[in-house]
């Protein structure tokens, strides 16, 4: 399965697929399974994974030196969605899961 995710305006082929896995865990040295994605580090990981499964020319500049928060966020978004068809994750779940997630980072900040 593939998409596009746009940064810094630049549109960028993504797929999810084991390259994507096994990129993630060489570069991150965690495994898929047992991240939380709680940090910006683990996401651009992710995103930067996702990018080398579609071109193996990519470099980390694109995402290191990005100003674009947003596009970013929207791309792993994209990402965890591609995760989610490949392990065949009901939308529902998916949906519940980000919620949490989201939920807790509020609640951390909430504390800060």
């Amino acid at each position: 399965m593939e998409r596009t995710i746009t940064i810094d305006g630049k549109e960028y082929p993504v797929k999810f697929n084991m390259s994507t896995l096994i990129a993630f865990e060489q570069t991150s040295n965690n495994t898929f399974f047992n991240e939380n994605f709680d940090k910006l580090y683990s996401r651009v990981i992710l995103v930067f994974a996702a990018m080398f499964a579609a071109d193996e020319n990519i470099t980390t500049d694109v995402l290191l030196n990005s100003k674009d928060w947003q596009g970013i966020t929207k791309a792993f978004n994209t990402i965890m969605e591609m995760a989610a068809e490949f392990f065949k994750i009901p939308k529902i779940v998916a949906d519940a899961e980000a919620k949490e997630t989201t939920t807790e980072k509020e609640e951390k900040a909430e504390k800060n």
